[in-house]
Order: C-alpha cells, then sequence, then structure tokens
C-alpha cells in the first residue's frame, strides 16, 4: 500500500508533534532534577560546612581551650568565646597572629591560621550563646 504524498506529511507532522513533546517532558523533567538536587546541594553544603567547622575547631585545638561550642574551659584557662560576634572573634585571632595582642598561647595557636580559618573559626563560635 502506497501512501500518498499529503498522507507522509500528515504521519511526518505526528512524529514530529509526538517527538516534540518527549523532548519537553524530558525538559521538564531535567528542571524538576535539577531543582531537587539543588535542594539536596544547599542541605548538604549546610551540613558539610558545619562538619568542617567542626573539625576545624578540633584540628587546631580550640575546643581544648575554650570548649566545642565556645563555652569555655576554667581548668584549662580558656575565657568564653561563645556569645562573642564573629567580628570580634575574627578581629581578636587576628591580632593574636600579627603580636598586636600579646599572650604567647594564643599567638602560637593562631600564628598559622589563614584568614579564611580564622574566619569560619570566628563564624562557628560566634553561632552559639
Amino acid at each position: 500500500m502506497t501512501r500518498s504524498p499529503q498522507q507522509k506529511h500528515q504521519k511526518h507532522q505526528g512524529n514530529v508533534q509526538i517527538a516534540g513533546s518527549r523532548v519537553l517532558l524530558w525538559i521538564a523533567l531535567g528542571m524538576a532534577l535539577t531543582a531537587c538536587t539543588k535542594s539536596t546541594e544547599q542541605s548538604d553544603t549546610k551540613q558539610s560546612t558545619k562538619e568542617q567547622q567542626q573539625k576545624l575547631v578540633q584540628m587546631r585545638g580550640c575546643a581544648s581551650c575554650h570548649g566545642v561550642k565556645g563555652q569555655g574551659n576554667l581548668s584549662m584557662k580558656g575565657p568564653k568565646l561563645a556569645g562573642q560576634s564573629q567580628e570580634a572573634l575574627a578581629q581578636k585571632l587576628k591580632a593574636y597572629r600579627s603580636g598586636e595582642i600579646k599572650n604567647p598561647t594564643m599567638a602560637i595557636m593562631a600564628y598559622n591560621l589563614t584568614d579564611e580559618e580564622v574566619d569560619v573559626l570566628a563564624a562557628y563560635f560566634s553561632q552559639f550563646p
């Protein structure tokens, strides 16, 4: 059975519409998955940031004198950091690092901190009351 050119054209248009619908479906699916992934990534990023902060606190030895949540440690003569602003904590750490504030223990602890680590530590301890 031979099809007329008109029938072939109609069949072709129908195939194009179906293909176009499939493409739109895949695009919509892709957009939905991207939105879900971004939401999950943001949640993961918040979690990993907190974990990274905690690791840095442990790695740099801050928790030994200041406590895990900056509550201080009287037996180690570590003052309370919690409740201070992020800006104040960062400024103090940089002052210890530069020698502007004289404290032999903190000078040693802050000496190798990068500006990024100073900011991370200040952000971490400032979040606690």
